[in-house]
């Protein structure tokens, strides 16, 4: 099945999934909006944070430290769980034939 949408120049025959070209764009437009977000805020303050004394703010760095952990973790764990189980479930997609 061939869409006239995904037709590139590298490969006549190549085609996308609608919900990967969705999934994509909505990647792409958040990537953009992240960047866009730490340029234009990057001289705002930091009330909060400038508010907070030397106890309050070792208790904030221990929680983030332990979040920080939790989130690498959480972010190998589902690579390893992509690269090794996806195979499998994208045919069931439909995302594996051209």
């Amino acid at each position: 099945m061939k869409s006239a949408l995904c037709q590139g120049p590298c490969r006549q025959d190549c085609f996308c999934h609608p919900y990967v070209q969705v999934v994509a764009t909505l990647a792409i437009v958040y990537t953009l909006t992240s960047v866009l977000y730490l340029v234009f805020t990057r001289d705002i303050g930091t009330p909060f944070k400038d508010s907070l004394n030397e106890e309050q703010r070792k208790i904030k760095e221990a929680s983030a430290t332990v979040r920080r952990d939790i989130f690498l973790k959480s972010l190998f764990a589902s690579s390893a769980l992509v690269l090794v189980c996806g195979r499998y479930f994208l045919p069931s997609l439909g995302l594996d034939k051209p």
